[in-house]
């Protein structure tokens, strides 16, 4: 019989089974499942190699990654737990690692990543004799790609670990007496008391490519030498000792020191002659000094004992190459820049590994970011906040034609997939520079999925265009394909569709003896409800119906992950619960008697 007390439980969050591996009383499952006998793991190099054994059969899986935080995720169809993972693989890509049960028919291996790998090619193999699942993950952080935005400026990008931190590196690099190329300092709107991102100062310059400049208070105002066309529109901050900055003559010679400003004056501390300059952007601290570390954070108050930026964060430098080449150039972490990044010691020690000789650090944190075009090409692919305004910018102009890839255009021969593990579409992406011609041919394309399968992971474009196939997992929802190709970064949603209800399955969780006024003693049963589609989808919000031994049916309705659960009463002497789905069948679940 049912009682009043009958309740379901409508939640998003995931069940957790206090038995997962053995129910208290018989369960009804509809299907029998398969078990997780053992989990392995090897390093082979730059290969992350995982083994999973089950017990009866080829184990049926998808493998996909997932955001928020970013996580690997191998999910097994129709197996459950039997073992729990071992200790994680010994490799900074992976922070930690568990095995769950997500459903009544199904469980996920999860790695949760320090960060994304720099390609999402992932290999996998169904094998027999045992039965096993296999999958490769590549390990190797390092990437690096180059790029011309213009016949006069390169833009070059690495993903690497930097002193044991995974760090983005960008930088842009250019002739400064090309008389093609200019720099300015870009200005929030125009005044000295107000902020504007650097996206909005490089489309209002018609810049190549820019970079947050100098420190500035929560109300714009700059905080530092700001010096522009040959005119002084702020000094340097007056309580606090001088402190470093970048310029430049008006024909293109750079220029790094100490700067204190006195009226329309520059005087460099370092003993350096302003008397030309044109432009200059106050920062700090010094980094290097012709061609040797010199970083003055203490001098300048900006170690311990002052405003310390001397810890791990995200940084905007300025640097001159023993070539001529002045670099602007971000180092960012993956998810956070204010944060993640790095001290200035291993910053120094890259930048003088690429030949810089000159150098001074800018405003950091949260504060950096890099900009070509239109597209924000510093953030780590992590990383979820936007752009903070700021109050300077220095950015790069060149008068030339932008070559980078800038628009993609997209066809999906489907936008929707049914979520069976198998269902396909292909994508065929055109990439246009800013002007709107073709890309040259071999310009270098990644592509990266959430939710979906790709193949391949990496290409390169004939006549301006790509083609990737995308394969469906068993999870329906949306999920993205994005394509990375220099700065561009795009993306396209595809849904994957369930099917109808296909399956009903029953877990008895426990039982135990309650008194019920008017009736008296009967026990009670716990138990979960799930119902699924072909694919071992759950199928949320749909109506069942369940009757004690063959009393009233009482509908119910399951949740957003496709389960109910439930308390039935039932005479102590036992009896049956059946459970019923118009499309699904019937499931009959035998209760035992409970002394």
């Amino acid at each position: 019989m049912f009682h009043k007390t009958q309740a379901v439980s409508l939640t998003m969050t995931a069940f957790f089974f206090c038995l997962p591996f053995a129910a208290p009383a018989r369960a009804q499952t509809g299907s029998e499942m398969d078990r997780i006998k053992s989990i392995r793991q090897s390093v082979n190099g730059d290969t992350l190699r995982i083994v999973v054994e089950t017990e009866h059969a080829p184990p049926e899986a998808s493998v996909f990654f997932s955001t928020g935080p970013e996580r690997l995720v191998i999910e097994f169809n129709d197996a459950l737990p039997g073992t729990s993972a071992p200790a994680p693989p010994n490799t900074p890509m992976v922070e930690s690692w568990g095995l769950k049960q997500v459903s009544l028919n199904r469980s996920q291996l999860v790695l949760n990543l320090d960060h994304r790998p720099p390609t999402s090619r992932v290999g996998v193999q169904t094998l027999t004799g045992p039965h096993r699942f296999v999958v490769d993950l590549p390990l190797a952080s390092e990437w690096r790609e180059e790029m011309a935005l213009t016949k006069g400026i390169r833009w070059i990008r690495e993903d690497r670990y930097l002193s044991g931190l995974w760090v983005r590196l960008n930088r842009v690099h250019f002739d400064p007496t090309d008389s093609n190329v200019s720099v300015a300092i870009g200005l929030a709107k125009e005044v000295t008391n107000a902020r504007e991102t650097v996206s909005s100062m490089v489309a209002r310059y018609n810049a190549v490519a820019g970079i947050n400049g100098g420190f500035f208070a929560s109300s714009g105002g700059a905080l530092g030498l700001v010096y522009r066309d040959g005119k002084m529109l702020a000094p340097h901050v007056s309580r606090r000792p001088p402190r470093s900055g970048f310029g430049m003559t008006k024909d293109g010679q750079p220029l790094f020191g100490r700067l204190a400003a006195t009226g329309q004056a520059i005087k460099d501390l370092d003993g350096g002659d302003w008397t030309k300059t044109w432009m200059a952007l106050g920062g700090g601290p010094r980094l290097i000094k012709d061609g040797s570390a010199k970083i003055t954070a203490k001098e300048e108050e900006l170690g311990p004992g002052g405003n310390d930026i001397t810890r791990v964060a995200a940084r905007s430098l300025v640097g001159q190459t023993k070539s001529g080449d002045l670099v602007f150039s971000t180092v960012t972490g993956f998810r956070d820049n204010h944060s993640q990044g790095a001290k200035f010691e291993p910053v120094v020690d890259w930048l003088r590994g690429l030949g810089v000789k000159d150098a001074v650090n800018f405003d950091g944190g949260a504060s950096v970011d890099m900009v070509i075009g239109d597209h924000i090409v510093s953030d780590g692919p992590g990383n979820s906040t936007k752009e903070k305004p700021v109050a300077t910018a220095l950015l790069v102009k060149d008068s030339r034609e932008k070559l980078y890839p800038s628009k993609a255009d997209w066809v999906l021969s489907q936008t929707a997939l049914k979520a069976d593990g198998k269902s396909s579409a292909d994508a065929l992406i055109t990439l246009k520079t800013e002007s709107g011609g073709l890309v040259a041919d071999g310009t270098p394309v990644r592509f990266f999925a959430h939710g979906l399968v790709i193949e391949p992971a990496e290409a390169k474009t004939s006549k301006g265009q790509v083609k990737v196939r995308l394969t469906s997992i068993r999870s329906p929802g949306t999920s993205r394909l994005s394509v990375l190709s220099g700065p561009l970064s795009s993306y396209k949603d595809v849904t994957l569709q369930g099917g109808e209800p296909k399956r009903l399955q029953v877990e008895l969780l426990g039982r135990k003896k309650t008194k019920v006024e008017g009736i008296g003693e009967l026990q009670r049963v716990n138990m979960k409800v799930q119902l699924t589609d072909p694919w071992g989808n759950p199928v949320a919000n749909e109506v069942f119906q369940v009757a004690v031994n063959g009393t009233q049916a009482y509908p119910f309705r399951t949740d957003t992950r496709g389960m109910s659960s439930l308390e039935v009463e039932t005479a102590l002497a036992g009896g049956t619960i059946l459970v019923t789905h118009p499309k699904a069948g019937d499931t009959p679940v035998k209760i035992d008697p409970l002394p």
